[in-house]
């Protein structure tokens, strides 16, 4: 029981133990700072100060009032009411806070004093007024102090005499003294004009002595404020390039828009803005209230994100799509509602929320003019009322028949329609025209028919060759020809005799062995990838065609078919969709005949079956030198390289390899069969013409597998390549080339180039890459 607790003076009920004593059990009992309540709390533990919901009613130090907040701790404060308080003379009245003391005015006391006859000249002050200035009793010299009185008065309302001395009392300006004689009240202000610089100390200027204090320059003070964003703005400055009292404090309020919405109420301060100080006191919560965030919550506080289903329903009636509960609009509402469109055409499917329905026709309402509206369907007016319509009036004008192409004007009464169109009058022979306007047009209709009447008259006189010359009231109406007509006439004429009667010829397309063959066994495959191609041509609206997946050997075909055509083909995405991509070229069309038609029309056969021509061209020593080329090459050399090479004019030859051309013609190729191997290939064409053609485009652009035509010389490659000898090449291999001439036969080719396959296999070595993915032997070629 010796064991007391420091926090308590009461004594530990527990009997005798080691260590310290329990915390007190007893409790005490006090009232609320209002005392209007109790409550308790425990001996250890610090008075919690409990307050309770009463008024707290406690005298305010004004005297007057009592406290109306709720029951609270620590002071009162002072009393938030005002009161009318007087001045200390009572002149003046000011509504100040209750309790305070009363202030003085600047004005004068202005109560009689005890003279009877004067007014007190103080300022307001408490107590009595002092003694009158003019008292016989205090007055005993005259104004100036200078000379004693030698009259004596009796009242304070009797002159007092002056001298001749000068005042000389010191004026208010402090720094010069009166210089008029000897008077009585007080002395005027300073005249006197003195050098002062103002309060900054920036300008300088002469000013009256008195008013020195108030002189004051126009200059700003532009000194850096704190918040490092604006200048000091007063003028004339006593601190101008000095730290001012306040540490240079931006006197403007910051004024920025803080996240929650509010407006920073702080001083200009540089730095982010600090937190909004408002609190949030109400309870936030979801739009359907099943999330809560009890307050207080800082300002910018968002309700809680909820994300069970909205449950709100729409206007329209329609059933709400699936989204999460939120406070802003539901998304518009995507079902699908006929309704009647704006123009009042025809019932239209839109979205349930669309304000504005169009049906795409054009809106057809008569505008005020008499045209008819060429928007699209639409809401509202067609037109605005100063809007002018801008499309042509449309009228027919009466002496021409022509309708009129002014500017609308059903609005200008004063403009008549007025014809502008222009009449092609061609000339007598045909060759050249003329465009007149309508008006003289018409004028010269009209002196065409005073010309045939007159004519007319002389076809009715009894001379038979008056009537043979006389025009013709019939016929067309036409312009006298010029100089250029007989000079065109002429050279018309000179050109008919001169030029040879050339009969035209419809040229065939002549396909490929390979397209001859397959067409020959899967006609059906050909014909159903011609009438895709057929449809793309004709359709003027796509440029491209992606052609649906298909194995490799059809997209072989695809691919060959499209030279044909004039379409470019690439094999686009990986198997099994892979399949072929065409494009449009400038010279895309259709080949006459189409592959299928020439296959199944015996007909065709003569003129683009590659079998027959091949045999006829090459078997015949005068057609073979002239309508054949021949190309040498690696294993890199085919059809499709030729192809390539000759696209400008593919379909008038047909390409074939050594193999081919000996199983078709076997009779020519015997005294050849040295110099031609399998990567020889000839090109067959149907006329010298189409060779001429296919070796100048060869010339032009370059080909290094072309060995050269039978009759001239070697054509020249274009990028200028020369052949590569290899140093260790054999002599014989190097002895064995041609000299460059022109080969006049067959025969002289196979004896001019007999190289043994060994010999070949060596210089294979010896090749470049060409682009477009060809290789040239240019030991062959040289």
């Amino acid at each position: 029981s010796s064991g007391i607790n420091t926090e308590c003076t009461h004594s530990c009920p527990s009997l005798c133990h080691p260590g310290p004593c329990p915390p007190c059990p007893r409790f005490h009992s006090t009232k609320c700072p209002c005392g209007a309540s109790s409550y308790e709390y425990g001996c250890d533990k610090p008075d919690p100060k409990i307050t309770c919901n009463s008024i707290c009613g406690k005298l305010l130090p004004c005297g007057n009032h009592s406290c109306t907040k709720i029951c609270h701790n620590g002071p009162c404060g002072k009393c938030e009411k005002t009161q009318e308080t007087p001045c200390v003379c009572g002149k003046d009245v000011k509504a100040l806070p209750c309790g305070s003391e009363p202030f003085q005015c600047n004005k004068p006391c202005d109560k009689i004093q005890r003279c009877g006859k004067h007014k007190c000249p103080v300022t307001c002050h408490s107590g009595n007024c002092p003694p009158c200035d003019y008292d016989p009793a205090a007055v005993d010299t005259c104004p100036c102090g200078k000379c004693p009185l030698t009259t004596k008065r009796t009242s304070c309302g009797d002159e007092i005499p002056t001298c001749d001395n000068i005042c000389a009392k010191a004026l208010l300006c402090g720094n010069h003294i009166c210089e008029e004689k000897c008077h009585i009240g007080p002395c005027k202000q300073c005249n006197i004009k003195i050098l002062s610089k103002c309060r900054c100390g920036q300008v300088q200027a002469k000013v009256l002595c008195s008013e020195r204090d108030q002189f004051r320059c126009e200059k700003k003070c532009k000194t850096p404020l704190k918040c490092g964003k604006h200048e000091c703005p007063e003028l004339c400055c006593a601190y101008r390039g000095h730290i001012h009292p306040n540490n240079n404090e931006c006197p403007r309020v910051c004024g920025k828009q803080l996240l929650c919405g509010h407006v920073c109420q702080e001083r200009c301060h540089p730095g982010l803005c600090q937190a909004c100080p408002n609190v949030i006191t109400s309870v936030l919560q979801c739009r359907c209230g099943n999330n809560v965030l009890i307050p207080p919550l800082p300002c910018g506080t968002q309700p809680p994100r909820c994300f069970l289903p909205c449950t709100l329903q729409r206007s329209c009636g329609h059933p709400q799509t699936k989204h999460d509960c939120h406070y802003d609009e539901c998304p518009p509402c995507t079902h699908l509602v006929k309704r009647r469109c704006d123009g009042g055409h025809k019932e239209v499917e839109v979205f349930c929320h669309s304000k504005n329905v169009c049906c795409g026709a054009k809106c057809g309402r008569i505008l005020p003019c008499g045209h008819s509206c060429d928007r699209l369907c639409h809401s509202g007016p067609c037109a605005d009322h100063d809007e002018v319509c801008k499309r042509p009036c449309g009228k027919e004008v009466a002496e021409c028949g022509h309708f009129c192409q002014i500017a609308c004007h059903s609005n200008k009464p004063s403009v008549v329609c007025k014809c502008t169109s222009k009449v092609s009058v061609p000339c007598e022979c045909g060759l050249r025209s003329e465009e007149l306007t309508c008006n003289k047009y018409q004028k010269l209709v009209m002196k065409r028919i005073e010309e045939r009447l007159a004519a007319a008259s002389v076809v009715a006189a009894p001379s038979a060759s008056a009537a043979s010359t006389a025009p013709s009231l019939d016929g067309p109406l036409t312009t006298d020809c010029t100089a250029d007509c007989a000079y065109q006439n002429r050279l018309s004429a000179l050109a008919a005799r001169s030029a040879p009667k050339i009969e035209a010829q419809h040229k065939s397309t002549i396909y490929s062995l390979r397209l001859w063959e397959i067409a020959g066994g899967q006609l059906d495959v050909v014909g159903k990838i011609e009438t895709k191609m057929n449809e793309f041509i004709r359709d003027a609206t796509n440029v491209s065609l992606m052609m649906p997946p298909m194995p490799k050997d059809r997209r072989m075909i695809v691919h060959e078919l499209a030279n044909f055509y004039g379409l470019l083909c690439e094999s686009v995405d990986v198997e099994p969709n892979r399949s072929c991509y065409l494009t449009k070229t400038m010279k895309s069309k259709i080949p006459d005949p189409q592959l299928t038609a020439a296959r199944i029309n015996r007909s065709y056969h003569s003129k683009c079956d590659p079998t027959a021509i091949i045999p006829a061209v090459l078997s015949s020593n005068t057609l073979a030198p002239a309508q054949t080329l021949v190309f040498i090459g690696d294993k890199h050399l085919n059809e499709i390289a030729i192809h390539t090479y000759l696209k400008e004019i593919i379909g008038s030859f047909v390409a074939v390899n050594s193999d081919a051309a000996y199983g078709l013609s076997p009779r020519l190729y015997e005294p050849l069969m040295d110099l031609l191997d399998e990567h020889t290939y000839f090109a067959v064409f149907a006329t010298k013409y189409d060779t001429d053609a296919g070796f100048a485009i060869l010339r032009k652009n370059g080909c290094p597998c072309l060995y050269q035509r039978i009759g001239e010389a070697p054509p020249p490659a274009k990028h200028n390549w020369e052949p590569r000898r290899d140093p260790n090449a054999s002599s014989a291999a190097l002895e064995s080339l041609p000299e460059q001439r022109p080969i006049k036969s067959w025969g002289e080719m196979a004896t001019k180039v007999r190289m043994n396959a060994k010999e070949r296999k060596e210089q294979e070595a010896n090749t470049v890459e060409v682009s477009g993915g060809a290789f040239a032997s240019l030991a062959r070629k040289k």
